[in-house]
């Protein structure tokens, strides 16, 4: 495009070399008047033309770089719920593997397991408060309540 642009501007230079006589009813300074006129405006339409073009391109690069901007949030929320999940999924095995190794189970052992239950629920659920409750169907009453504070410091064991 820039050799297109010289090159009009070499012969605009040169118009009046080229030019020896007028043509027709122009004379001949008139005839390198509308010549160079003319190529002027050749290169002024050249001109917006790419200068269209350019905005177009500007325009579909500000979308492009939209669409980049909405994947990429879309990306990072897709690996915020993953490593959440992973999370669930590592206390939900922390939970398992405590359940499977009840031989030993003292006072202490059996809040801390209780409280890494009702720490996995309230995790998994993204709730405040929560509580687990023994219900014994045969009689329909509650036989054990373990409830989680809100602070998710203390748990508390009642039997009732």
């Amino acid at each position: 495009m820039y050799w297109l642009y010289f090159l009009i501007f070499v012969i605009a230079i040169l118009v009046p070399d080229i030019v020896q006589h007028g043509f027709g009813f122009l004379p001949e300074e008139n005839l390198e008047e509308v010549l160079i006129f003319f190529l002027g405006v050749i290169g002024f339409s050249i001109f917006l033309i790419k200068d269209r073009e350019l905005f177009f391109q500007k325009k579909e690069k500000e979308k492009n770089q939209k669409k980049l901007q909405k994947t990429s949030k879309d990306l990072l929320e897709t690996f915020h719920y993953i490593g959440e999940v992973n999370r669930k999924v590592d206390i939900l095995m922390a939970i398992a593997l405590g359940l499977a190794d009840r031989s030993e189970i003292t006072k202490s052992k059996e809040k801390e397991f209780y409280h890494n239950i009702l720490k996995a629920a309230q995790s998994l659920l993204k709730a405040r408060y929560i509580s687990l409750r023994f219900f014994n169907l045969t009689n329909g009453k509650n036989e054990k309540v373990i409830t989680l504070d809100g602070n998710n410091k203390h748990t508390y064991i009642s039997n009732e």
